[in-house]
């Protein structure tokens, strides 16, 4: 790790190990941003738990030197028989991750300036490297967030090891960066947080305003809502089509654009069709091309992200990258005031921040739908949002923050 004359590492001269969920919107970006700007960057991307299927690779490692792919290989198809036992299945899941980045950063012979993890229980692993002497410094991402009596549902061994996990990195770490205050906020207040000399900065989830949609009014269909994520019992999708069952008296024409699929699916899938929604309703599943779902997305006039209270209770305290998708779109949102961001959605007047009910949803939709003026004014507002996540202005400010210079 070279200095310059005041001892601060600079970006440039570093080595870096990322570590983060495969196909995940912050880990993306971050790896965007870091392949051009250091030295040497792995980048190790696990497969989320919900995903994995024995047989599946669950580590997938790409290595870049100076911006250029040198490397990738995968791990874990071999490994399946090991997750047979599903009331392990979790932990074993972990473990076996944990040991496929410690076995990769020995395959690679490097010994690397840092190592940054998005969530526990990752970060761990981080820890151990700095031990072994083979990463010099390690910096925790805390993105999401299990309250107290959420952990206590979990089995006890996987609660203690979640808990250990996450103690360790938000105390050892040598910075440690939260999506939110909330998030800061929550573990400063159930006694996680033991620093307090830690650098502890609150980073939002940014945008890639290379990758930024802007529609021109012409291009944009007004009277199309859209939506992207799981479908799930934490997103109130049901809702959306019950307040739909309004708004086609009075906009006939009104179509949903549902991205995604989830274990409500089929259910929503039905309550379209008792609610003879079926010419208002498009369900185009699971979308890998994210610039594809983006380019549908660009061209809806209005976006929901109707989150259910107490059920979605991990987005309380996170930042959705579903919001941020939302905002790259230039798309005003309609949203439950659930997480920090509502707040915001709010009061720049990029949407409506709403309750959980049909009557508030029915006034917001009619509103962007058929208010031309006002959609206008949203729309602009939306746009000019996306400038205060730029997702290169806040990695800058971070990375200086924490010591590093750019």
């Amino acid at each position: 790790m070279n200095n310059n004359s005041t001892g601060t590492p600079r970006l440039s001269d570093l080595k870096v190990i990322e570590v983060g969920v495969l196909a995940g919107g912050p880990e993306n970006l971050l790896a965007k941003y870091l392949r051009d700007r250091v030295k040497s960057f792995t980048f190790m991307e696990n497969l989320h738990t919900r995903y994995y299927q024995p047989g599946m690779d669950f580590l997938h490692v790409s290595h870049y030197s100076n911006g250029r792919l040198d490397m990738s290989f995968k791990i874990g198809a071999g490994l399946g028989f090991v997750l047979k036992w599903q009331k392990i299945r979790r932990i074993l899941y972990y473990i076996l991750v944990m040991s496929g980045i410690l076995l990769s950063v020995l395959r690679s012979r490097i010994k690397y300036d840092l190592f940054i993890a998005i969530d526990s229980p990752y970060p761990f692993s981080g820890l151990v490297l700095r031990r072994l002497q083979l990463v010099k410094k390690v910096f925790s991402i805390i993105g999401d967030h299990f309250p107290l009596e959420k952990k206590k549902q979990l089995s006890t061994f996987f609660s203690w090891f979640y808990r250990y996990a996450d103690e360790l990195a938000q105390n050892n770490s040598d910075a440690v960066w939260y999506f939110t205050s909330r998030l800061l906020d929550i573990n400063r207040n159930e006694g996680t947080i033991k620093k307090e000399s830690i650098p502890r900065l609150v980073v939002p989830i940014g945008i890639d305003m290379e990758m930024r949609m802007n529609k021109s009014e012409s291009n944009i269909e007004r009277t199309s809502i859209g939506y992207i994520g799981r479908l799930n019992e934490e997103i109130g999708i049901g809702l959306v089509l019950e307040a739909m069952e309004d708004i086609v008296n009075t906009v006939p024409s009104v179509t949903l654009k549902i991205i995604g699929s989830g274990d409500n699916e089929q259910l929503l899938k039905a309550m379209v069709h008792e609610k003879s929604l079926d010419n208002n309703v498009v369900f185009y599943g699971f979308m890998s091309d994210r610039a594809k779902a983006k380019e549908i997305l660009s061209r809806c006039a209005v976006s929901v992200a109707p989150y259910v209270p107490r059920v979605a209770y991990s987005i309380q305290y996170t930042d959705p990258a579903k919001i941020k998708e939302y905002i790259e779109c230039s798309t005003p949102v309609i949203m439950t005031k659930v997480p920090e961001l509502a707040n915001v959605i709010n009061e720049k007047k990029a949407g409506f921040a709403i309750g959980y009910n049909k009557e508030e949803m029915v006034d917001a939709m009619l509103k962007l739908l058929t208010n031309d003026e006002l959609w206008r004014e949203y729309h602009k507002n939306i746009s000019q949002l996306a400038d205060r996540y730029d997702c290169v202005q806040l990695f800058d400010q971070a990375f200086t923050a924490s010591g590093i210079e750019l």
